[in-house]
């Protein structure tokens, strides 16, 4: 199987890029792989299949930063309203 989440850049709030960083690195993807997917898996950066040819492997995946993150989504313009 294949499961990944994407952002649709059409949509105003997804048009910034740093707003889709900001948001991957906000995704505890490694967490969600060994507890939802019992560690069958693994943490891709494209589309390609792990063991295509295609697939560059010396691409890093972006890292669980919500300090980062948050300083970019600051950058874009994004307000914490709530203090969540």
């Amino acid at each position: 199987g294949y499961t990944y989440l994407a952002w649709n850049t059409r949509l105003p709030q997804f048009a910034d890029k740093r707003v889709r960083q900001a948001l991957t690195m906000l995704m505890p993807r490694e967490e969600i792989l060994r507890e939802i997917f019992y560690g069958l898996g693994r943490v891709h950066t494209g589309p390609s299949a792990y063991m295509d040819p295609a697939y560059d492997k010396s691409i890093e995946p972006w890292p669980f930063n919500p300090e980062r993150a948050g300083k970019q989504l600051d950058e874009a313009g994004w307000i914490d309203t709530n203090g969540n």
